[in-house]
């Protein structure tokens, strides 16, 4: 044990002044047993109203009479107080430790640090009678600006007007657009408003941060990782592996309908649980199948990087489509790595990179042989779009004739056939629609898209709300605003049923450009109907 400091004996202290005396007690104290002169002034020294009661928030509290002398313990326990407790003077923190201010009823003083990782919250909680979860965002990505807007149940538009801001600039956050965060002074706006939001409204922030891992609040997974929940394999599973490919296989089948169906919403959280599975079982399978297995991986990773390109988050997207070109290269499969290198082609198309989306369409096309004919199809019509936003008419009508010969049958909506099944007669021709809105003649693209929406299967429903979206962005170039606002509102519909953010933010971004036409019916309606989107 280590050896405790001797007590100065009590007569070196008897002819010292009497500030040296622990007032109130009537006892020597030794000099590192003081309680500090700044603390002794605050406790000992106070003085409570007379004839007036002490209200607090838990009533009513009568006023003692004189002065109050505490104990060595509860000058003890002020200092205590102090150290825990931030915010507030010494002079009210040691008024209610010597007992003339009520405690508070439902807040403890204790502060609980919990780490994260960057990016993410870090939780302050503070506990006591009632939990109150106080939370702060190291820095603020779309998913917190979201999920700060959802807590206390507001609408893009009254979130902004809360905020100050744009419209435009809260949809712009909340898309997850790479370059499309809140600047520095505005995150301190929104740390401010996160501070002032009620009890209710802070809880609800935390579980939607908390929760949205998976979620975005609306039942769209909002990560790049497998989705499941904790689940894991039976034991056993892998000497049903044969059993098991046979399953993904016709659950990739039916994914896609549900895709084509519904859209990404209700399409996405099924992939990724599929993908959790594969990973899974990738480990314990022997090399007879590894190699089937792993191509599925890959199909279902460039399915997950379509989807969240249609859910508008496009850095999940470019995250999945690299997993599927590794898993393309491990696989040694010609096939998936050609389509991988079609998906970012679409990528460079969204990104009006001409030519990087001929270059990246051109590559996924070199082995054309060992290439079904409906990716063929595919791969040729994109590199079409890359001739038109160079503005090469004559190459993009020509290579959207060429994908014809390779045109794809697929009513049903299943990609029975394999990648680029979706690539029918009546797609090549929206496609064409799409480049003649490209090269500048929107009077060409509305006639054709006319003609062909109409003719699509039902199952390609998400396919016909894009097809609405180009079709009222061609009405507005050619100067067509009502007939712009008309398709935009059908275009919206569908988007909102079927979580198809990239239909909803052209969308968006046509009805921002139509604002000054206000006072016509039709886009009043479209602007109403942003607005209850929003």
């Amino acid at each position: 044990m280590a050896s405790q400091r001797p007590l100065p004996p009590a007569d070196l202290h008897r002819n010292k002044p009497n500030r040296n005396i622990n007032r109130g007690h009537g006892v020597l104290a030794a000099p590192h047993q003081r309680t500090p002169r700044s603390a002794l002034r605050r406790i000992g020294r106070i003085r409570a109203p007379r004839n007036r009661p002490t209200q607090g928030r838990s009533g009513a509290h009568p006023a003692p009479s004189g002065v109050t002398r505490p104990t060595p313990e509860d000058a003890g326990s002020a200092r205590r107080s102090s150290a825990v407790l931030r915010g507030g003077s010494w002079h009210a923190i040691n008024r209610r430790a010597a007992g003339l201010l009520p405690e508070r009823s439902n807040v403890e003083r204790t502060w609980h640090f919990q780490r994260t990782e960057p990016g993410k919250l870090e939780g302050l909680s503070r506990t006591g009678e009632a939990q109150r979860i106080m939370t702060t965002v190291r820095r603020w990505t779309g998913h917190e600006t979201r999920a700060l807007r959802m807590a206390p149940r507001l609408s893009v538009r009254a979130f902004a007007e809360h905020l100050g801001v744009a419209v435009r600039t809260v949809s712009k956050w909340e898309s997850g657009t790479v370059g499309a965060l809140p600047r520095p002074d505005t995150q301190a706006v929104l740390d401010t408003a996160l501070s002032r939001a009620d009890r209710a409204a802070q809880e609800r922030f935390a579980l939607l941060c908390r929760s949205g891992r998976h979620n975005n609040g609306d039942n769209t997974p909002d990560s790049a990782g497998p989705a499941r929940s904790g689940a894991r394999l039976p034991p056993g599973a892998a000497d049903h592996i044969p059993e098991l490919l046979v399953h993904l296989r016709e659950q990739w089948h039916a994914l896609v309908r549900t895709d084509n169906l519904l859209g990404p919403r209700f399409a996405l959280a099924g992939v990724l649980d599929q993908l959790a599975i594969i990973q899974e079982l990738l480990p314990m399978t022997t090399r007879t199948h590894r190699a089937e297995l792993v191509t599925l991986a890959g199909t279902y990773a460039e399915s997950a990087a379509w989807l969240y390109e249609d859910a508008g988050q496009m850095p999940s997207a470019a995250l999945w489509v690299g997993r599927a070109m590794e898993w393309a290269h491990e696989a040694s499969d010609d096939r998936l790595l050609a389509w991988a290198l079609f998906r970012r082609s679409q990528h460079a198309a969204a990104d009006r990179d001409g030519q990087r989306t001929l270059n990246l369409a051109r590559a996924a096309g070199r082995n054309a042989t060992a290439l079904s004919g409906p990716m063929r199809a595919a791969i040729v019509q994109q590199e079409a779009h890359g001739h038109a936003l160079e503005g090469e008419e004559l190459m993009t009508h020509r290579a959207l004739d060429d994908a014809h010969r390779w045109a794809a049958d697929d009513a049903a909506g299943d990609a029975r056939g394999g990648h680029g099944s979706f690539c029918t007669a009546e797609y090549l021709e929206l496609q064409r629609a799409s480049c003649w809105s490209a090269l500048g003649r929107p009077e060409r693209s509305i006639q054709l898209f006319e003609a062909v929406i109409p003719t699509l299967p039902a199952v390609y429903r998400r396919d016909r709300g894009v097809a609405h979206g180009r079709l009222a962005y061609a009405y507005m170039c050619a100067g067509q605003v009502e007939g712009a606002a008309e398709s935009g509102r059908d275009a919206l519909a569908i988007a909102r049923s079927s979580g198809s953010m990239r239909t909803e933010q052209a969308v968006a971004k046509l009805g921002r450009q139509l604002v000054r036409h206000r006072r016509l019916a039709p886009v009043a309606l479209l602007l109403d109907e942003l607005g209850a989107a929003a």
